[in-house]
């Protein structure tokens, strides 16, 4: 890997990995949710009022109140003008109602049921949602849409209790279940899925060193936080290093995630 290479994946390596980020909790009663899709639609959902999403413009105008069926309690900016709302069952809610909806603006454009987890994938047009479990709870189901094109995809990963993060790659080809948390989580092999179905899995471990997390890349690269140092890898083969210990990692969300040369 040439060096203008490795600069560009050294200087991105800050960047917050938003794309992953739950954007709703309340932590008051008073609180509101607040996000900004685009320079002309501002939406709102209130703590107070859980069942309905508010649109504003930026002038802070009311132009569309949206109800649901049910109260939310996660929410993700997805593209410029996205927005997917649910009602998880797990906290900070576990009577919620496994649903989601997806707006375009400030209008539903799909509805969700049957959801355990959402997960937004590099670049905001695509994201996954894990399938409430039915009578196979030894396998973790995903199904990929993209906001434009609806249903992409679908597989199956072996479910485990040790992770708890899944992270998919930009170009949708390979996925990874890691830690739940960088500061007190960390397992001593990982394991990234690909192929059809994502039925392939490829096994990474660095002599018993603490693995906290795992994303995969376009083109089956892996970055790997290896005992809270980056590595870099293609299948077996390491790409490169960082020596000096990191806390965490993170991809560019931007569409060079398509780039390989970008994390």
């Amino acid at each position: 890997m040439n060096i203008l290479a490795k600069i560009c994946l050294i200087s991105t390596l800050t960047l917050a990995l938003g794309a992953h980020a739950e954007k709703l909790h309340f932590t008051q009663e008073s609180s509101t949710f607040v996000e900004i899709l685009s320079s002309q639609y501002i939406a709102t959902i209130n703590a107070n009022s859980p069942d309905k999403v508010d649109f504003y413009t930026k002038n802070q105008d009311l132009i569309n109140s949206v109800s649901l069926d049910w109260e939310a309690n996660h929410a993700w900016r997805l593209s410029k003008n996205y927005l997917l709302v649910a009602s998880l069952k797990r906290m900070p809610d576990p009577e919620a109602y496994n649903q989601a909806v997806l707006f375009k603006d400030d209008k539903i454009v799909e509805h969700f049921s049957d959801i355990k987890n959402v997960y937004t994938i590099p670049g905001g047009e695509q994201f996954a949602i894990e399938v409430a479990p039915s009578n196979d709870d030894k396998h973790t189901h995903l199904k990929i849409f993209d906001v434009k094109k609806g249903f992409v995809k679908e597989g199956k990963i072996p479910r485990t209790t040790r992770y708890r993060t899944v992270f998919i790659s930009p170009d949708l080809n390979s996925v990874a279940i890691s830690p739940f948390s960088t500061d007190s989580s960390a397992v001593f092999t990982i394991t990234v899925y690909s192929g059809e179905n994502f039925s392939s899995g490829t096994t990474y471990s660095f002599d018993k060193a603490p693995i906290y997390e795992t994303i995969p890349l376009p083109n089956d690269l892996v970055a790997i936080n290896v005992d809270r140092r980056i590595a870099a890898m293609s299948k077996f083969k390491t790409e490169w290093t960082i020596p000096n210990k990191q806390i965490s990692i993170s991809i560019d969300v931007l569409k060079q995630a398509s780039d390989p040369n970008y994390i």
